[in-house]
């Protein structure tokens, strides 16, 4: 089933990312037309912001906001939703035209239900949890999900999620890591994604190329020939994705930065390295792997790392770091405290490079 893009339309003063973009319904539903020539198949229009710290905003007051936009847009023949949690401007929107409401059903999850109030689809609510680490589990159960038989919305445009991933604080300057995540939870099964860049992220679900990533993988704690296997499987299983080749399994002595303050002794390391040939982006295939972590037990970073302070080595079930990611027009280059690629210190760390140099093309 082809996925369907839904555009976001927001006539608010204060919508974290693109607040205060439209001066009047006309620009609003100008924009809103752009993005369904774009290949936006719903259009989705809030009066209310949900960003941490918004303002509430009374019914009558978003139904002045939305109610020009929806019908504007529905004479024009576009398909409409509108996101609110008030019942007014609900019924006021489906007397206006509206196909669909997108409303809040407690403090994280969404549906969207149709005229009739039937359920269309479920939206676990990214960005919405309390944590980065509650995002990656939602990630992680996104297969469960679908499975469970009704149809899946995700919002994950320039949200929380493509924030810690790309370690991009400009809300606009995300869109390519929020058009990669689009596109890898459509390859889960999900049926519509929710987005402020329709024309990126329909160019990222169309996409498949394929691409080359190397990984490489550590354990100390537990079983930790059976942690790196259990880790080796589950990105087999990643969807557009596949193990190439994975190296031996080498036992190293925890490395301590030069500068780092000296830490109680650590058991010795298990490290190995994988290839991988996929056709999930950078940062798609990076939320992958933080999502493997945590499913596995470890806990994520409430921040993300300084790379000026010197890294003390700490226990862990399982690390998963990306070395380098190359595609046929060259590799991936990307530099921030969350993701640095091709990995800087690679070449100077036995532990590393002497797994990856067995899976080396």
């Amino acid at each position: 089933m082809q996925p369907h893009i839904m555009g976001i339309v927001n006539v608010t003063p204060d919508s974290f990312s693109d607040g205060g973009q439209f001066a009047t319904s006309d620009d609003a539903i100008a924009y809103g037309l752009l993005l369904t020539e774009q290949g936006a198949a719903i259009i989705d229009v809030g009066g209310e912001s949900t960003r941490p710290g918004h303002t509430p905003v009374a019914p009558a007051e978003e139904m002045r906001r939305v109610l020009p936009v929806v019908e504007g847009l529905v004479q024009a023949g576009v398909c409409v939703s509108v996101d609110t949690r008030h019942d007014e401007t609900a019924r006021a929107a489906r007397a206006a035209g509206a196909t669909y409401v997108n409303r809040l059903i407690d403090d994280t999850r969404y549906e969207l239900v149709d005229a009739h109030d039937e359920v269309v689809a479920v939206d676990p609510g990214f960005g919405f949890v309390e944590t980065y680490e509650d995002d990656l589990r939602l990630w992680a159960g996104l297969d469960d999900l679908v499975a469970q038989g009704t149809p899946v919305m995700v919002g994950i445009s320039r949200k929380r999620l493509t924030r810690r991933i790309s370690g991009i604080t400009d809300p606009h300057a995300r869109d390519e890591a929020s058009a990669q995540l689009a596109a890898a939870a459509v390859a889960h099964g999900v049926a519509i994604v929710r987005t402020h860049n329709v024309e990126a992220t329909v160019a990222a679900v169309a996409e498949h190329a394929d691409a080359t990533a190397y990984l490489a993988l550590g354990s100390n704690l537990g079983d930790r020939h059976a942690h790196i296997d259990e880790a080796i499987a589950r990105l087999d299983n990643l969807p557009l994705t596949r193990v190439a080749a994975r190296s031996s399994i080498i036992e190293t002595t925890p490395e301590t930065t030069p500068g780092a303050s000296p830490d109680t002794p650590l058991p010795d390391f298990l490290n190995a390295a994988v290839r991988l040939e996929t056709a999930l982006g950078p940062f798609a295939l990076f939320t992958e792997m933080q999502a493997i972590e945590v499913t596995m037990g470890r806990p994520a970073s409430s921040t993300a790392p300084d790379p000026a302070t010197p890294r003390t080595p700490t226990s862990r079930i399982i690390d998963l770091d990306l070395i380098a990611y190359e595609t046929a027009r060259g590799p991936f280059r990307h530099t921030t405290p969350e993701l640095t690629v091709p990995h800087p210190r690679a070449a100077q760390r036995p532990f590393v490079a002497r797994p990856l140099a067995e899976v080396l093309l």
